[in-house]
């Protein structure tokens, strides 16, 4: 089974663990888009499309919880 499967994932976004882990990726995603030729203008419009998408995705949650 893949390991990201066994993982119990948030529900919230404030139920996600608090920690430096977020920190490092986030710098080290950054430092590889950058490295490969990414423009600040790029990266900040692939943030806000994930943002978008994950917020998506909440909602999607919040529903299903309204409905049961």
């Amino acid at each position: 089974m893949n390991a990201l499967a066994q993982v119990d994932q948030p529900e919230r976004l404030t139920d996600a663990p608090v920690g430096r882990a977020h920190h490092i990726l986030a710098r080290s995603l950054y430092r590889e888009l950058r490295g490969n030729g990414y423009t600040p203008a790029q990266i900040l419009a692939l943030s806000a499309e994930m943002v978008s998408l994950v917020t998506s995705d909440y909602g999607v949650v919040d529903e299903g919880k309204s409905a049961s």
